[in-house]
Formats: C-alpha cells, structure tokens, sequence
C-alpha cells in the first residue's frame, strides 16, 4: 500500500470519526522534525477545533514541563486547518498544544463559511476547562501561562484581535497579515459564517443571526488604530513585497510602540511555506519565536534580537526589530 492510500484512508477515518462524534488520531507527514513525533487529533472533549501535539503527552510533559498552548486561525478565517497541516504538526512535535480553529476536512467546503474571532479566543476557556479537569486527557498537560494566538492571512488579523481582547495571550504571531487602516469594506454579518454556539463570556454569539463581539477578516471590528492596545510581544512574518499583506505589515509594525515588535520578510510570496515538508522556513521560525517567549529559550532569540547572527546563519530573511 502506498503512502498516499493510507493517508487517504486515515483521512476517511477521521473525517467519519467527526461525523460521528468520536475521538480519532492521524500522523501527518512523518509527525514532524521535532522531539515528540506529533497527531493530528479530533475530540469531542473540543469539538470546534482541530487539536495538533504529541503523540506522547506523558513523555512530552515528563521532559518539557505542561505544554504551552498555540491557537491557531486559519488562513481565510476558515472553518478548517486545511493546507496548515504540515506546518502544525510541526510546531506541536517541539513540544507544544496547538489549538487550531475548527474541524479539520480534508475537502475544505467553501460553504462552511468564516469564523469570527471568538472560536480563537473561546478556545483558551475551552482548553482550560480541560486542563483543570481530572477527568480529560489533557488534565494539567498545558501550560496555560504561556499562549500564543497565531494565524495565516485573515486569520492573522483574528490573531491580533486576540492578543489585543484577551489578556491570557502572552505573545502573538501575525502571518502574512496586518491590520489595516479602516475596517474592511464588507459585512460582519455574512450569509453561511460560523460562529460559536456558545461560551462563557458576554459578546460570544449564539446564532449566526446574531453575530459576533469582535467579527471576522483582519479582526472585523478592529483597524490599525487598536494596535495601541496590545499587550504582549508580537511577530509579524511577512513573504516580502509579493505578498498582499506587506504593506499592512510594515504599518502596523511602524505604530507599534509599546510593545517588542519584529518584523520578518522571506521573498515566497503570501501563501509562504505552510504547505512544504514540516511547513518549511515559516514553521523553523515560528518554532524560534515560541521557543522564546513561550518556553524562555534566549539563543532562540537571537534570530530576532541579534542581526549579525542572523545575517550570518538567515541571510534570505531581513528581520527589523523595535521597544526590545
């Protein structure tokens, strides 16, 4: 049997196992570069999300130490994580909870519609309902004082819109993404869009009718005037003058001063290297930065803080720093 058959067959597993309501375990690619070979998991202990991390968790755990948790926002504020696989599977086999919006389907349905930005932020209650339950897998597995909200393109802005809204985000990465100057030119409220079902805080939706606090597209509610209101480290990676984002990025990294920025440019465009093996250059330096503020690793940090280092071991990268 080859290689695509069984992934073929893992993929129908899964997807029945969501239909279903049941749990169900895949490896992508290999499990990842890292440590703790990685699965992608479905659990009807977090039915809105996708769930990447160790296969192992009590061997992850005994040598790291709870997880620190990555939520993820897919790129189009997708229902799915769909094309972000590789690259998520990645950062969860170095030892990390990855949280990613939505059910993973392998045929990504446009009719799913978008997210709005509280599954992201509804997704840390969730995990720490978990974490605090003697009853679930994931029982005291994740570091909950050390989370990162993350997301590709529109949901890069959703990202941003978490670390601003939510003061349990300690860091945050904005992939190939930036806040604009005006709100974007299109309804929150859109025909076919998810939103919670429910949650614990006011401003969560109920219906679709209803709609959400902070909406969808680049925060939906948000614009570059509520970058004043972040709280923690943020890294925007960015692939170069190519992409759409670039010139939202090299903005919002210019009105950011009360908080440690980097600004990342590698030249392969807007849809940067989630697809490639282990999610290529974007997922080594993802992992960099979660190993830095999340996990406290300094030689991490050189690749943002120490440009002689980095010229001399990225040179196809031009990192810019600021209020470090």
């Amino acid at each position: 049997m080859t290689a695509f058959s069984k992934n073929l067959i893992a993929m129908t597993f899964l997807i029945a196992a969501v239909s279903q309501g049941a749990n169900a375990q895949i490896v992508i690619e290999d499990g990842g570069s890292g440590p703790y070979k990685a699965v992608l998991e479905v659990s009807a202990e977090a039915p809105d999300y996708t769930l990447y991390h160790p296969a192992d968790m009590d061997y992850a755990v005994k040598k790291e130490g709870a997880l620190p948790l990555i939520l993820w926002a897919n790129g189009g504020c997708a229902w799915t994580s769909k094309g972000a696989e590789n690259y998520l599977s990645e950062v969860a086999s170095h030892g990390y909870m990855v949280v990613a919006v939505g059910v993973y389907d392998e045929k990504a349905q446009p009719q799913q519609g978008m997210t709005d930005t509280e599954y992201q932020i509804h997704a840390i209650d969730v995990m720490q309902a978990l974490n605090d339950n003697p009853e679930s897998v994931f029982y005291k597995k994740i570091d909950m004082k050390h989370i990162c909200a993350i997301g590709h393109s529109c949901g890069g802005g959703q990202a941003l819109t978490t670390a601003i809204a939510d003061s349990r985000v300690t860091s945050c990465i904005a992939l190939n993404s930036g806040f604009s100057r005006v709100r974007p030119p299109f309804p929150v409220e859109e025909p076919g869009s998810r939103r919670p079902a429910e949650g614990p805080k006011d401003g969560f939706a109920k219906s679709v009718a209803e709609g959400g606090l902070y909406g969808k597209e680049f925060g939906g509610t948000m614009t570059q005037d509520d970058l004043a209101n972040l709280h923690c480290p943020v890294a925007y990676l960015i692939g170069g003058p190519t992409d759409i984002a670039y010139n939202n990025a090299n903005e919002n990294f210019e009105l950011i001063n009360q908080v440690p920025v980097v600004l990342c440019n590698l030249p392969v465009g807007h849809g940067a290297t989630y697809t490639q093996h282990h999610g290529g250059a974007f997922a080594e330096i993802s992992i960099k930065w979660f190993d830095f503020l999340l996990k406290g690793n300094k030689k991490q940090g050189r690749f943002f803080l120490n440009a002689n280092y980095q010229k001399k071991n990225y040179p196809d990268w031009d990192v810019r720093k600021k209020n470090w």
